[in-house]
C-alpha cells in the first residue's frame, strides 16, 4: 500500500490527530492498523497464557502475562476511542432546524377571535 496516494473520494476529508491535519483515509488506515496490531498481540499473549496453564505455571509465572494483557486491553480501548473521534470528524455537521416563518398576527388575533 502506498501511503502517499489516497483514494480520490477520501482525499477531500481532513481530520486532526494530535494537532496535525491528515487525510481521513490515512487516519483511518493508521488507526485500524494500530487496533489490529493490538488485537494480534492480545491473541498471542492469551495463547501464551493457555500454554502456561497447560504447564501448570504458578501465579508468579502467569501474572506478568495477565498484566501485559490487561495493559493491552486498556491501550485497545484508547485506540478504539481514537477511531471514534476520527470517524466523528468525518460526519458532516447536523443540519440546523428549519425555522418556520413567524406569522404576523392578524387583526382577528388582536380581538381575541379565532
Amino acid at each position: 500500500m502506498n501511503d502517499d496516494i489516497d483514494s480520490t473520494v477520501s482525499g477531500f476529508s481532513m481530520v486532526s490527530i494530535g494537532g496535525e491535519n491528515v487525510s481521513a483515509e490515512r487516519a483511518l488506515d493508521e488507526s485500524c492498523k494500530d487496533i489490529q496490531t493490538a488485537v494480534n498481540e492480545l491473541h498471542n499473549l492469551a495463547r501464551m497464557m493457555l500454554m502456561a496453564d497447560e504447564r501448570s505455571d504458578t501465579y508468579e509465572e502467569m501474572n506478568p502475562l495477565y498484566e501485559q494483557i490487561n495493559g493491552l486491553v486498556k491501550e485497545g480501548c484508547t485506540l478504539l476511542k481514537d477511531l471514534s473521534k476520527i470517524c466523528k470528524q468525518i460526519v458532516p455537521p447536523k443540519p440546523k432546524a428549519v425555522k418556520s416563518k413567524k406569522t404576523e398576527p392578524s387583526m382577528l388575533d388582536s380581538c381575541g377571535a379565532s
